[in-house]
């Protein structure tokens, strides 16, 4: 039986991916900062699906990953990375870097340095086409996304001998509780459960960058063509 981590367990997207890792026969690992919301849905899963659900309480910002590792007891198959800070206006900016990007990189490097993925097969890390163009209102936003969009791409070729595949997912507007407060096109807004099945089916094909829906590929190759006098006057 396969066993998937989702950092970020309590977010939106990650628990509709751990639902449908869950659909396929994989066992859960959900992590978070507020465990009594993970409760509640290792209840659902358990209850819904039959398969087991361990919970554990993980601040990203302050917790130590190799101590996670040692409290569990099964081997993980895939890291799944789904937490993510938002907010505007931008006042908090080194909370929105670090839980956006400083914290998955030390996540990450720390399981490498101290040889924790032996067994791992797949890493999926969420990011967002955000980090494609920087704009004035989410500039420390977009930033952190980039970021992590060129470390994840650099932690799959250095991981590639190891046979670990490393997934980079930009994501566009999707409907969830960090979103609800934004006017955003109805029309552009994907549901959290079809981005969750895309996802998956991504990581059957071992494939290393997509954008989720697939139409914000084609949105961001036009968004970056838009030449800089003209993106200052619309942001």
């Amino acid at each position: 039986m396969k066993n998937v981590l989702i950092i970020g367990g309590n977010s939106d997207i990650g628990f509709s991916l751990g639902q449908q890792f869950t659909k396929f026969g994989y066992n859960l690992i959900l992590a978070s900062k507020n465990l009594s919301n993970l409760e509640h849905k290792k209840k659902l899963i358990e209850t819904n699906f039959k398969y087991k659900c361990d919970v554990y309480k993980f601040d990203v910002e302050n917790d130590d990953i190799l101590s996670l590792f040692d409290k569990i007891d099964r081997d993980i198959d895939t890291i799944i990375f789904s937490n993510g800070y938002f907010e505007r206006p931008e006042i908090n900016s080194y909370k929105i870097i670090n839980i956006n990007y400083l914290s998955i990189v030390k996540i990450c490097e720390d399981l490498v340095n101290n040889n924790k993925i032996e067994n791992l097969k797949n890493i999926i890390i969420l990011s967002s086409v955000a980090g494609d163009r920087g704009k004035k209102n989410n500039s420390i936003y977009s930033s952190a996304k980039a970021g992590l969009t060129a470390y994840a791409n650099g932690l799959n070729q250095r991981l590639h001998k190891k046979k670990v595949n490393v997934m980079n997912v930009k994501i566009g507007w999707v409907k969830t509780k960090m979103t609800s407060n934004l006017n955003l096109p109805f029309l552009l807004c994907a549901s959290k459960d079809d981005v969750a099945k895309t996802i998956y089916k991504s990581h059957l094909k071992n494939k290393t960058n997509i954008y989720v829906p697939a139409y914000w590929k084609l949105i961001m190759f036009v968004y970056k063509l838009i030449p800089n006098f003209i993106f200052k006057i619309l942001n």
